[in-house]
């Protein structure tokens, strides 16, 4: 049997879902219909920028950031239950500490997983702890 390009590529996809289903012990699907969002982020000083929360049962992704910050600060990606990042905080980072102009960039990610994921029905947040910063996010929000 000739192997086709179409045979091929679906070769290709089943190994690769089978390496990705290996290395996290998963065997879900990711999604194939998702939306973009992007979000701007301006934050003069020490505090919370909310990037949004999917409806119930949905996680919302980060798929790229890019944040400069205004000053020396510290920066932290949680997942939690108030778009204030006050209350039920999982981590999705650890603290970054960035001096004045220094940033983080997360380049596009076209996994439908995206690069960061919250928690089912919870609020993406970015908490920057002692300076503001600037940037934006791009996300998508769909079923776990």
């Amino acid at each position: 049997m000739a192997l086709t390009e179409s045979n091929a590529k679906r070769a290709s996809l089943r190994l690769q879902q089978s390496i990705l289903a290996a290395l996290t012990g998963s065997t879900d699907t990711p999604p194939t219909d998702l939306v973009y969002s992007s979000v701007v982020i301006t934050e003069a000083v020490a505090g919370v920028a909310s990037l949004g929360k999917g409806a119930t049962g949905e996680v919302v992704r980060l798929h790229a950031l890019g944040v400069t910050m205004r000053d020396q600060g510290t920066v932290e990606i949680k997942s939690s239950s108030d778009a204030g990042a006050t209350a039920s905080i999982d981590l999705i980072t650890g603290p970054i500490t960035l001096g004045a102009g220094g940033g983080i960039q997360i380049p596009f990610n076209a996994d439908p997983r995206g690069a960061l994921t919250t928690i089912v029905d919870e609020y993406m947040s970015i908490v920057f702890s002692t300076a503001g910063g600037d940037g934006y996010a791009i996300i998508s929000k769909g079923a776990a």
